[in-house]
């Protein structure tokens, strides 16, 4: 009977092993499931709105289409659900690190949504543009003018030359110089 028992003891000991580590592996996994997943799933919702969000402005500062600024409304208001769920998270709210980060995205969303205040406003109010069009205007076209001259001539003065390869790139560089600077 002794041998029985001891071959009982070693294979409930076997037994309760898997048990145990069963266990630990449900705990870790509910970690995961339960804390480190969502904070994860949160931190890429923001990254997609953010991404809708500057497309959506764009779009309105180009198109002038009201439909698009409330567009972008409405995902700067996402944005903002966003950065509360990763400040709520309990796997955030234990990590000092993870804190600061969080705590730098709030601050740098709130420059971009304040970025985005200013544009909406400069597009929907043209009378407050009028300073910047006025300077450039009187500032930067005159030289941006004499800059496409320059090179028009630069351009002339190597399409007489006889074509070397070197010339040849000198020649495509500088169309493209003029291409780039018209734009």
């Amino acid at each position: 009977w002794g041998g029985f028992g001891f071959m009982l003891a070693i294979l409930a000991i076997v037994a309760a092993i898997p048990l145990l580590t069963f266990t630990d592996v449900q705990s870790k996994v509910s970690h995961v499931t339960n804390e480190v997943q969502p904070a994860l799933i949160a931190s890429e919702e923001l990254a997609k709105h953010m991404n809708e969000a500057s497309a959506r402005l764009g779009f309105f500062l180009t198109s002038e289409d009201d439909r698009n600024r409330q567009e972008y409304q409405d995902i700067v208001d996402r944005i903002d659900d966003d950065i509360k769920k990763l400040q709520d998270n309990p796997t955030i709210a234990d990590d000092d690190d993870s804190i600061k980060m969080v705590e730098s995205i709030a601050v740098d969303v709130a420059k971009f949504k304040e970025y985005g205040k200013q544009a909406i406003d400069l597009v929907t109010h043209v009378s407050k543009n009028y300073a910047a069009m006025a300077y450039a205007g009187q500032n930067l076209n005159p030289t941006s003018q004499e800059m496409l001259q320059i090179m028009s001539a630069m351009l002339q003065s190597e399409a007489e030359e006889k074509a070397s390869p070197q010339r040849k790139k000198l020649l495509m560089d500088l169309g493209d110089l003029r291409y780039n600077w018209a734009n």
